[in-house]
């Protein structure tokens, strides 16, 4: 075990949170979009509407349930898996996975960081604060086998225990100290059975855990709480694997009944202050209303994907606000009622879409028909994303896979089903005469056409004009441009191909680079083809005259961003893996300026429509913004949880970035 240690931080040494509106400077962030598909989702008991949840390595704050309005709080080396709030809405626990786990209590008003607790070495379970928020509990993973009992006004542990091996998935607290002792009393279940204990912070002992007796029933729980409501029996509950609730009884640690509720596995279960009710969230993707004194479930509403958490908004005795988060990353508004002696849902929103794994690519914006503009996303799931100018997505279109959540299956690789997932790994907007058009290229080795349509009732669909089959056999698209009469594509082989736009007739293929092509762009009139690879290498093609040759070679540089100044071609500029933003000049291929963009890997960049402006991103989650012609640094851009995985100017003043954790942030660089 490591060596305890309690980092309290000074008021100096906090630093602000990452908020909309409030950095100072050139560069702000604007909107963050995203929400880890696992991590909890809890709201402010105070704040009505405010909610917290994680997000890569940082966590998310949602003001008033405003999306425009949102906080990053971020500290964490690892991804953050658990966060809770105190009852009273003063303090918020987050922690994160990995190898020496930081647990980091935040001041839940100011959003600033209180004190990092460094005691778990393999990853954290579950946190849960006691029903008076003095203490909370950190249970760590069956690999780190310790639960730690903190004072959370000194941020200093009251006590700890082994967990003996055992595999626990979920703590909870009982709702008030025991009448007897006066210790606080809480729960731990998972699939190594139900453990009561009790704490005395005063004495700081940890008594030994007592199994329930469940006799010869046999489950795997996976949450559990406290009956709110009828104390005086002492009950609590357990959800399981296979869709049942247990009843025990806290006092005599046995088993009372088993309830049948869901068809599948539960995840979450919340309890209703001052109600018999209890939410119930399942992997069958319902939510079920559990009357806990009559023992009789009902679904409340069926959702798109599984339940990750349910919390708790503005309620009432007969009327229940929540907050509902499923795997697929969305967040769901439910208000449900009391009638005729059960509860029904009697309103339901989809609060909001996100990406559910990495983004592979953005688009700039492009205005429809109807002037509307809207600009694309797309991720390893194979989904491509469309979202308006108010940062809403108006439509998830998922290319023919709809087999398990994972994250293993990217690029083509295939998934458990032995399916293949067809990502997009490249994608551009195009002007057209009857309205912007999408060229992506994909993980199948196919380039494919859609048509950008808005229907008369305010939707917007993608509709396939054409696709080439196998335009790169057996390797991935990973770069495809096109002026409207020259199209040009690069492979993950290093083959490069040029193609006539209207007719997807082949004009040219070489094979000019012995690692993927990472950026093709073309110029003179679409005669030449600019490309760069992962092999360090900047080459220019001339296939109307069949000429060839190196333009620049990075040593020992993966080269990740191209982009050429628009309409002049005068310039050039390219990042990789060498951390450097280098532009060129076209003309005479002789270096402008180089200089080092981030302390990690560029990996990509774009030019704003002036070509005033370049932007990088990096592995070290920061964004810079360069004036072109001089290398000047204009900006920093600090937000991202994760590594920045592409970014694109949107307007002169506007910038769209994401990052591998799925997060999508919208920044004002105006003043840049």
């Amino acid at each position: 075990m490591t060596e305890t240690t309690n980092t309290t931080l000074s008021q100096e040494e906090r630093g602000p949170a990452q908020s909309a509106g409030d950095q100072q400077g050139p560069g702000k962030l604007e909107m963050v979009l995203g929400i880890s598909s696992t991590g909890h989702l809890v709201t402010d008991p105070v704040a009505k509407g405010t909610f917290f949840h994680p997000i890569g390595n940082g966590i998310r704050c949602v003001h008033g349930g405003e999306l425009k309005d949102t906080t990053l709080l971020q500290g964490h080396t690892d991804v953050v898996n658990c966060v809770a709030i105190s009852p009273n809405g003063a303090c918020l626990a987050s922690s994160q996975l990995g190898k020496h786990t930081d647990v980091i209590l935040w001041d839940a008003v100011n959003l600033k960081k209180r004190s990092v607790l460094c005691v778990h070495d393999f990853g954290v379970q579950d946190l849960a604060f006691s029903h008076d928020g003095k203490l909370l509990a950190s249970m760590g993973s069956t690999k780190d086998d310790r639960i730690y009992i903190w004072d959370t006004s000194t941020s200093n542990y009251v006590c700890n225990a082994s967990l003996k091996g055992r595999s626990f998935e979920s703590v909870s607290w009982r709702g008030s100290l025991d009448e007897r002792t006066g210790s606080y009393v809480f729960v731990t279940c998972g699939n190594s059975g139900v453990f009561v204990w009790t704490v005395n912070p005063y004495t700081g002992s940890l008594s030994a855990p007592v199994e329930c007796n469940a006799g010869s029933l046999k489950r795997h729980c996976t949450c559990c709480v406290f009956d709110t409501h009828m104390g005086s029996q002492d009950l609590f509950f357990c959800g399981t694997t296979s869709g049942d609730v247990l009843c025990y009884t806290y006092k005599s640690v046995i088993l009372k009944h088993v309830f049948p509720v869901s068809k599948g596995r539960i995840n979450t279960m919340v309890a209703v202050p001052q109600t018999d009710l209890i939410l119930i969230g399942s992997e069958d993707q319902h939510v079920y209303a559990f009357d806990c004194r009559a023992g009789a479930s009902n679904k409340l509403v069926q959702v798109e994907s599984g339940i990750v958490s349910i919390a708790l908004g503005a309620s009432s005795g007969s009327e229940v606000h929540m907050f509902v988060s499923t795997h697929d990353c969305t967040i769901w508004g439910v208000t449900c009622t009391a009638s005729g002696g059960r509860w029904v849902a009697s309103e339901v929103a989809k609060l909001e879409e996100n990406h559910s794994c990495a983004i592979t690519c953005l688009t700039t914006t492009a205005a429809t028909a109807a002037g509307n503009e809207y600009w694309f996303s797309s991720d390893t799931k194979g989904n491509i994303c469309a979202w308006d100018s108010d940062c809403k997505m108006r439509l998830k279109l998922n290319l023919g896979y709809n087999g398990p959540k994972t994250m293993g299956n990217l690029l083509g690789q295939r998934s458990e089903d032995s399916k293949v997932i067809k990502v997009v790994t490249s994608m551009v907007q195009l002007p057209g005469p009857d309205g912007p058009t999408l060229l992506c290229g994909k993980s199948d080795g196919n380039i494919q056409l859609f048509s950008i349509q808005e229907t008369p009732q305010g939707g917007l669909s993608l509709k396939s004009e054409w696709q080439v089959d196998q335009a790169h056999k057996d390797a991935v698209v990973t770069s495809v441009t096109c002026d409207g009469v020259i199209m040009a594509s690069g492979s993950s082989h290093g083959e490069v191909k040029v193609w006539d736009f209207g007719t997807r007739r082949l004009v040219s293929s070489r094979k000019d680079h012995v690692s993927a092509v990472t950026g093709c762009e073309l110029i003179q009139q679409g005669q030449v083809v600019v490309t760069i690879s992962k092999d360090t290498k900047c080459k220019y093609y001339n296939w109307a005259k069949n000429i060839s040759g190196v333009f620049f070679v990075m040593e020992a540089s993966r080269l990740n961003g191209l982009c050429i100044t628009r309409p002049d071609e005068q310039l050039l500029v390219s990042a990789g893996s060498d951390k450097y933003l280098t532009t060129w000049n076209l003309a005479n291929t002789e270096t402008v300026f180089s200089v080092q963009a981030h302390t990690q890997e560029a990996t990509c960049l774009s030019l704003s429509p002036s070509n005033a402006l370049v932007v990088t991103g990096g592995a070290d989650r920061v964004l810079r913004v360069w004036g072109t012609a001089q290398g000047n640094l204009r900006a920093t851009l600090e937000g991202h949880c994760g590594a920045v995985v592409c970014v694109k100017f949107l307007s002169e003043h506007k910038i769209i970035s994401a990052d591998d954790s799925g997060a999508i942030i919208l920044w004002d660089c105006a003043g840049c």
